[in-house]
């Protein structure tokens, strides 16, 4: 074998010899070969230096992935994290205002079944200023507005007296059951509140309320303030209603929009027969069926 034959074995070698895939053997008589051939020298200095070139690229890449893929999982995990704060958050707020509406429709619950209470409110809208107290015991109530006469009161004996200054009438055998016309409102409010639906119907906030620690129940333009320890109505305020006329001219739709506030004073098992006295002597009888013919008029 002559040695451009030889070249041409080794030459051919030369790649599997660089990335160390030949046998002893065969490294042997490349080995031999390089001894005595510059050319085929030359050939795998440029062979190691290409093949040096491509691991350092190789390298490099892989380095990248690994870094690339060490900062996917980071951020992967960073984004559970988040994800699962984010469903815990929810969850503890949604659970947490589930908690407090049940635990104020159970504390309403308990008073709505009250039969001795007294309630006191004062209404204000805009300019407009009015106070009504009720009292009730077992089946009698009595109610005044505006702490003058003009009052309701119903007796046990089922008779209700309507009194209007010094007039008044009577209706013999009320059967209209004996109950505070607020307490209409804080069922319906009791009822919403025992109802999952509430979380997504009222959010949830603190305030101090004439000197009481609240719960701020808020829905659409309405504001509930509920006390947290007795579960009672402290305050409703709507955010529409009275339009005060503000010394506008007719062709000018600027005007001002008044809140409508309500303030409740709740007190249960203090009502005594003497709050529910009162003198219906010297009452000026009117004709019910007069009345009922005015009204139909």
């Amino acid at each position: 074998m002559n040695n451009k034959e030889k070249c041409k074995i080794v030459q051919d070698l030369l790649p599997n010899y660089v990335e160390k895939l030949t046998s002893d053997t065969t490294n042997t008589f490349i080995e031999k070969h390089l001894k005595e051939c510059i050319e085929c020298n030359d050939i795998l200095d440029n062979m190691k230096k290409d093949f040096e070139k491509q691991t350092n690229n190789v390298e490099k890449e892989i380095n990248y992935a690994k870094k690339y893929n060490t900062r996917f999982k980071k951020m992967k995990y960073t984004l559970l994290i988040v994800i699962y704060a984010l469903i815990f958050i929810i969850i503890a707020f949604f659970t947490r205002n589930f908690i407090v509406f049940k635990s104020i429709a159970n504390k309403m619950e308990d008073y709505l079944k009250s039969n001795n209470y007294y309630i006191r409110t004062y209404y204000y809208q805009g300019w407009t200023a009015n106070t009504t107290e009720t009292w009730v015991k077992d089946e009698n109530m009595l109610v005044n507005y505006n702490n003058e006469v003009g009052h309701i009161s119903i007796i046990n004996n089922g008779k209700c007296y309507f009194v209007f200054g010094e007039d008044g009438y009577t209706v013999e055998n009320y059967t209209r059951k004996v109950r505070a016309n607020e307490f209409d409102f804080i069922e319906m409010l009791k009822n919403e509140l025992d109802s999952p639906k509430s979380i997504l119907q009222y959010s949830l906030n603190t305030a101090m309320v004439n000197g009481k620690d609240c719960y701020m129940l808020r829905h659409q333009n309405m504001i509930l303030y509920i006390e947290k320890t007795t579960g009672s109505l402290v305050r409703l305020e709507e955010l529409e209603g009275f339009i005060t006329p503000n010394t506008v001219k007719e062709d000018d739709s600027s005007h001002e929009v008044q809140s409508t506030i309500i303030d409740y004073k709740f007190e249960f098992n203090q009502v005594t027969d003497k709050d529910l006295e009162f003198d219906l002597s010297g009452l000026k009888q009117l004709d019910i069926s007069e009345l009922k013919a005015t009204e139909e008029n």
